[in-house]
């Protein structure tokens, strides 16, 4: 496969991704605010079982196309003399994300399937707040993929510099999100969602998205022609 239809499978599987996060994130609705009692937890996943297995189902569909999209940037990020060493840091970061994604959203499928027999504490501390917790810390990881991506971008512009400052912002939310953990209650919390999820998940989303767009453009230097 030439670069040029690399770049373009990537920068495909890097929209689709994004596209089937959303799907994702919407299926179920709002999920149970920070101040939900247990029992009302576990009432949120017995009524939207079928609802919350899809929904881990997509994201792992979408945590595959990712691994994807994450070959392919690799690759352009060898170009760079940085690259080199760093484009590689991008590729295993991603993969770790992945697994965990796969993971969170596991426990999440198995609680969903067993909440009506299970007790309602052991569906919010397994159910609940274990795969957020997961999806919390795993923004140390996001940042790291992001930060490498920035050092290969910056002092050579393999990619768009703007896609270089788009994911410094994604690795910054990122980091500030694994703070929740230290909150027990409100927004901030890992319950709250705001910084466990959603505000880290829509601006690493936009990264990437801003990245898969400049993927259908970017030829690596040997496809580029002389003069």
């Amino acid at each position: 496969m030439k670069d040029a239809h690399w770049n373009v499978s990537g920068g495909i599987a890097g929209i689709a991704y994004v596209v089937a996060s959303a799907i994702a994130a919407s299926l179920n609705g709002k999920p149970p605010a920070w101040d939900s009692s247990n029992k009302e937890i576990q009432t949120f996943f017995i009524e939207h079982r079928d609802t919350v297995i899809a929904q881990g189902w997509l994201y792992a569909l979408a945590t595959s196309l990712i691994l994807w999209f994450a070959v392919v940037v690799r690759r352009v990020l060898y170009t760079a003399s940085g690259g080199k060493h760093l484009g590689d840091l991008f590729l295993v970061s991603t993969a770790a994300v992945a697994a965990l994604s796969f993971v969170s959203m596991s426990i999440r499928i198995v609680t969903a399937a067993a909440a009506d027999q299970l007790s309602a504490s052991a569906v919010r501390a397994v159910g609940y707040d274990f795969s957020l917790a997961l999806l919390s810390l795993e923004g140390f990881i996001v940042a790291a993929a992001a930060l490498v991506y920035a050092a290969c971008v910056l002092p050579e512009p393999v990619f768009p510099r703007w896609t270089a400052w788009l994911a410094i912002v994604a690795a910054v939310i990122n980091l500030a999100g694994t703070t929740s953990v230290f909150f027990r209650t409100g927004v901030f919390s890992i319950e709250g969602n705001l910084l466990t999820t959603w505000l880290p998940g829509l601006f690493t989303a936009v990264w990437y998205l801003g990245v898969s767009v400049a993927l259908f453009r970017t030829r690596n230097p040997v496809e580029q022609p002389l003069g």
